[in-house]
C-alpha cells in the first residue's frame, strides 16, 4: 500500500483549486486523507503526451481516486470500472462511492422562499448541462408545477457555472423580454455577479425592481448588499466523508462499501429577493 490518494479535478471554468467550491472540497478530503495517514497527488489533465488516468493511478500506485466533477469519457469510466476505489463528487455512478449536496432540498427551500415572497414569473440561468444542473433544474420545475406555476421555455437559459459574461449575455435576454420575470435564479452566486451587473447596469434597483437569488454560498459575495438570497452547501463535509468512505474501501477490499452519501444544505436568507404586492 503507497498511502497515496490521486485526485483529479476539472470545472468547467478551468479554475481549478482557485475556485472556493472546489477548493474547500479539497481541503476537507485532504484533512481527512492525512489524518488516517494518506497523501494526496493530482492526477494531470493536460492533453499532451500525458498517460490515461487509470495508467497515472497504475504509475504513481494510487490506492484510489477521488474524481470531482470530471467530464464523462471513455477515459474516465475505464478508471471507474477499473479495480482502484473511486469515490465521486457530485456524480451517481455504480460501484464507486458517490458524495454529493442535497440539490433537492437547496432548490425546494429556495423556491418556495422566493414563491412565498410572491413571484410567479421565476426565471432560471442554469449551470451547463451535467447532473447536478439536472437535478436542480428537476426540483425547479416539480415545485413551480406543484404551485401551478407555468414556466415560459424563455424563461429557461442554458448558461455555464461561474461564467461572469455568459450570465450577464443570458440576463440582459431576459430583461428584454416583452413580460420579463420578477425573479432571476441564478446556476451560482458567482455567476449571479454577472447579472447583478447587467441589472444595475441598467438602473434597476435589488429587489425593488427585480430579485436574484443564487446557489452554491459564495464567501466573495458575503458583503455585498443587498445580501443574496442562496443556498450554502457544506464542502468541506463533502470531501471529509468522501475521503472517510474512499479510505475504508482501500484498508478493506474484500468488503467495500457503494453507494451514494447526501450532505445536507442550508437554505440562506438575503436581502436580494423581494416581495410582489402586485398581482401578476
Amino acid at each position: 500500500m503507497s498511502k497515496l490518494i490521486g485526485v483529479l479535478l476539472e470545472d468547467a471554468a478551468k479554475q481549478g483549486l482557485t475556485q472556493d467550491f472546489f477548493a474547500t472540497i479539497i481541503e476537507g478530503f485532504k484533512q481527512e486523507c492525512n489524518r488516517s495517514g494518506f497523501n494526496i497527488l493530482f492526477l494531470n489533465q493536460e492533453e499532451t503526451d500525458r498517460l490515461t488516468y487509470l495508467d497515472q493511478a497504475k504509475q504513481f500506485d494510487l490506492d484510489g481516486v477521488l474524481i470531482a466533477t470530471a467530464t464523462d469519457s471513455d477515459e474516465l469510466f475505464e478508471l471507474i470500472n477499473s479495480d482502484v476505489p473511486v469515490a465521486v463528487i457530485d456524480k451517481d455512478y455504480e460501484n464507486t462511492v458517490n458524495v454529493q449536496s442535497d440539490n433537492k432540498k437547496g432548490m425546494t427551500e429556495l423556491m418556495e422562499h422566493i414563491i412565498s415572497l410572491g413571484h410567479r414569473k421565476i426565471a432560471y440561468v442554469m449551470g451547463q448541462e451535467n447532473y447536478v444542473t439536472n437535478v436542480r433544474l428537476s426540483e425547479f420545475l416539480k415545485v413551480c408545477s406543484d404551485h401551478e406555476i407555468h414556466v415560459p421555455e424563455e424563461y429557461l437559459v442554458r448558461g455555464e457555472f461561474r461564467n461572469i459574461g455568459l450570465t450577464a449575455y443570458n440576463t440582459e435576454i431576459l430583461l428584454k423580454l416583452p413580460d420579463p420575470p420578477t425573479c432571476i435564479l441564478y446556476s451560482d452566486d458567482y455567476a449571479a455577479i454577472g447579472g447583478m451587473n447587467v441589472i444595475g447596469a441598467r438602473g434597476l434597483e435589488i429587489p425593488r425592481d427585480i430579485s436574484v437569488a443564487g446557489y452554491d454560498g459564495n464567501d466573495i459575495l458575503a458583503n455585498i448588499e443587498p445580501s443574496i438570497t442562496t443556498v450554502n452547501q457544506n464542502n468541506m463535509e463533502m470531501g471529509k466523508v468522501a475521503a472517510k468512505k474512499l479510505i475504508h474501501n482501500i484498508l478493506n477490499p474484500d468488503n467495500p462499501e457503494y453507494g451514494t452519501t447526501t450532505i445536507g444544505s442550508e437554505f440562506e436568507y438575503g436581502r436580494s429577493v423581494g416581495q410582489v404586492y402586485a398581482a401578476f
